[in-house]
């Protein structure tokens, strides 16, 4: 029989693993995610890229995805009856032109993109499928007086 401390017994008493000896739960280490976990986490991010290629396009992702390089960005004073050209390499373009006055012309060399007569603000994408550039004029009407300009291409 099991005795008292003082005859030199002492009660053998069973520790449970589920509690610390101050009486509290044992912490375990948290369970990785299952597999479950890490399907739906990848069926999120397909369907984030899904929906940036929907909003944006394929060319709006590029240029996400390589940083747009700003090639043109000016602010210039293109006098009356006069033109100012910028060159371009190879490639996609986005330009964002703003003038003065009665607007100005846009014109892309190089690639089959539209030109733009009297343009107040100017927003458009082009592919120059070789080296070219892109031209804004001021000679659609003369003694319209000189045209403040600035554009942004990127």
């Amino acid at each position: 029989m099991h005795g008292s401390p003082e005859d030199g017994h002492h009660r053998h008493h069973r520790h449970h693993p589920q509690s610390s000896q101050a009486g509290y739960p044992q912490a375990y280490p948290p369970s990785p995610p299952s597999s479950g976990t890490n399907v739906l986490l990848i069926v999120l991010a397909v369907i984030g890229v899904l929906a940036v290629l929907g909003v944006l396009g394929v060319a709006g992702l590029f240029v996400l995805a390589s940083d747009a390089k700003t090639h043109i960005n000016e602010s210039v004073q293109i006098g009356d009856g006069h033109a100012r050209s910028w060159r371009l390499q190879k490639g996609t373009y986005h330009a964002h032109i703003t003038s003065t006055g009665d607007g100005v012309d846009v014109k892309w060399i190089g690639g089959s993109c539209p030109d733009r007569e009297n343009q107040a603000t100017y927003d458009a994408d082009c592919v120059l499928t070789s080296t070219g550039q892109i031209e804004v004029d001021n000679s659609h009407l003369f003694g319209g007086g000189d045209a403040n300009v600035t554009i942004e291409v990127y």
